[in-house]
């Protein structure tokens, strides 16, 4: 048998796992990344993105109920949105004229 043996059993389970992490290549294919909109995702959209949670996206919208967002940074004037949770969202959020 091929893999008969712990040893060989042991390297065939490290190249399944191994397989699996892989990133997988694009070959040159771009993908549209779908952007947020603070002023008009809903509180369960805004949870989704990482790093904020059900707690930090209801103060989301809580801000934009009193002052809507004019560009991505005011994002970082939201209680608990630091710059690195606005660093690691940045590419993930746009803004809109205002919220409806």
């Amino acid at each position: 048998m091929l893999f008969h043996g712990p040893r060989r059993r042991g390297a065939l389970v490290a190249l399944l796992l191994a397989a699996c992490v892989a990133p997988i290549p694009s070959w040159g294919v771009e993908t549209d990344a779908v952007q947020v909109d603070l002023n008009r995702a809903s509180a369960a959209e805004l949870a989704a993105l990482p790093g904020i949670g059900a707690t930090k996206a209801q103060a989301i919208v809580d801000h934009r109920t009193a002052e809507p967002f004019r560009t991505i940074d005011d994002l970082k004037q939201v209680p608990g949105i630091g710059d690195r949770t606005y660093d690691s969202l940045r590419s993930s959020i746009t803004v809109s004229g205002s919220a409806d």
